[in-house]
């Protein structure tokens, strides 16, 4: 005997109030069924992801604003630049071919091999590489060994050209090997804003061995304040306790830059002079 028909004949022997009963369990059977699917569904590649006219969908949006742009795939961080696809392409299909083209060109090739697919115009083919290019502009910096005070400018100076001051800390490897470049604050520099423990607690958090602070000048004079120096004190001694060792205070500006270690003032002996006999050093120097 089939299985319909043994459940038939089971149904058929309860009141109308238990069939309904039962109707309503097996309704809820199948929606709990169909949201496991959905949720076992939802991290696949092959998730649908378009509507109407081949726009995205809020689903990678929101998996990007959950969890972070580590999480979604190669192909979803394609949909989130382009944003719609076209009449004749979903985004997800196009993002797809996209990514093909990105594993199989040269830097140089990219923006000619973009257009040569269906439903990528200039626009986007040029917003394709724009992301490429500025994601290689901001972590360029990272494992560059850093053995003398002009090895870490040219990862910082982009920030002279900012009319506020940016308060830098590079974290380093054994190796001295840039880690990361973190912006701590923004605004003028004193040692309210600057707080030992924002410092070291990132520099903790990612094993540092080493740190470089840096911060930019806009008026374009590298020269140390007393302030500057003041900071630098207070992180050189908390350096000395942390075990994590400060190499240098760099200030940059648009032309140049100013290194405590190059002027022979980043130590323990000068440091701790006195605020105003290390103020008169560091001008001394210059």
């Amino acid at each position: 005997m089939k299985f319909f028909e043994v459940f038939w004949k089971i149904f058929s022997c309860f009141g109308i109030l238990g069939q309904l009963y039962i109707w309503d369990f097996m309704k809820s059977l199948k929606k709990n069924c169909a949201e496991s699917e959905n949720c076992r569904s939802a991290g696949s590649k092959k998730s649908v992801y378009k509507t109407g006219f081949g726009k995205i969908k809020f689903d990678v949006r929101e998996k990007a604003l959950q969890h972070g742009l580590l999480y979604p795939f190669d192909e979803e961080l394609v949909m989130l630049i382009l944003g719609s696809g076209s009449k004749a392409v979903s985004v997800d299909v196009l993002a797809e071919k996209i990514v093909g083209v990105l594993n199989d060109s040269d830097s140089s090739e990219i923006v000619r091999n973009l257009l040569k697919l269906r439903g990528v115009g200039q626009s986007k083919a040029l917003a394709i590489a724009a992301a490429l290019e500025l994601g290689r502009r901001r972590s360029n910096h990272l494992r560059a060994p850093i053995h003398k005070p002009e090895d870490i400018v040219p990862f910082i100076q982009n920030y002279a050209v900012n009319d506020k001051e940016h308060f830098l800390l590079v974290t380093l490897n054994g190796g001295h090997e840039i880690i990361q470049i973190h912006v701590i604050t923004v605004g003028t520099l004193n040692r309210t804003l600057i707080h030992p423990r924002e410092i070291f607690s990132v520099a903790m958090k990612e094993n540092a061995a080493a740190i470089i602070v840096s911060h930019n000048h806009p008026s374009g004079n590298c020269n140390p304040s007393q302030e500057d120096i003041v900071v630098t004190r207070n992180l050189l001694a908390v350096a000395e306790i942390m075990g994590i060792e400060l190499l240098d205070h760099v200030i940059v500006s648009r032309e140049s830059y100013f290194s405590f270690v190059e002027n022979k003032i980043l130590d323990k002996k000068s440091l701790f002079i006195g605020e105003n006999a290390v103020f008169d050093e560091a001008a001394e120097r210059m």
